[in-house]
């Protein structure tokens, strides 16, 4: 499952994540499936059969979470109940931390970590999705933003959130 976080990362949207569709390890099996996000929307279906949303773009970490709890069942006869939920609490623990640490990355915050981090990742993503701007040419905006103070023209700023929600 940690393998699929890449994939969200980039705003890939897998169109089905049964279990048969994920290896023990985490991989996605089936490649044919999956499409990309024209604008940021954590609600974006891909598969038109999918009437109720299980498969939207942020269904699927708890889609890959319940798959893990089915391979669980499997392995009722060797594994405890408190292993189970252990796995599954690490999981969620996990996940949160590597998709924080890759968006982390993405905004170039490599050196140093703050508990804030958080709030500006989800500010930023909600940004994307109020203003309909692409995922990708957001982050490629931020490229062009003045840090106070580092500015020779202040209509940088008006350039650059021009581009962001165009």
């Amino acid at each position: 499952c940690m393998v699929h976080l890449e994939t969200l990362v980039q705003e890939v949207t897998y169109i089905v994540l049964n279990t048969d569709n994920m290896s023990i390890v985490g991989v996605t099996i089936d490649y044919g499936p999956f499409g990309f996000m024209d604008t940021h929307d954590p609600g974006h279906i891909c598969n038109k059969s999918d009437d109720g949303g299980r498969y939207a773009y942020d269904q699927q970490p708890s889609v890959c979470r319940w798959n893990l709890k089915k391979l669980s069942e499997a392995l009722a006869p060797y594994l405890s109940s408190e292993d189970v939920a252990g796995v599954l609490k690490m999981y969620d623990e996990e996940f949160e931390k590597c998709f924080l640490n890759k968006m982390r990355t993405k905004f170039g915050l490599i050196h140093v970590k703050l508990e804030e981090d958080i709030k500006l990742v989800e500010g930023f993503l909600d940004t994307l999705h109020k203003t309909a701007c692409d995922f990708t040419n957001g982050f490629r905006g931020l490229n062009n933003l003045c840090v106070p103070g580092c500015c020779d023209d202040e209509s940088d700023v008006d350039v650059t959130l021009t581009y962001l929600v165009s």
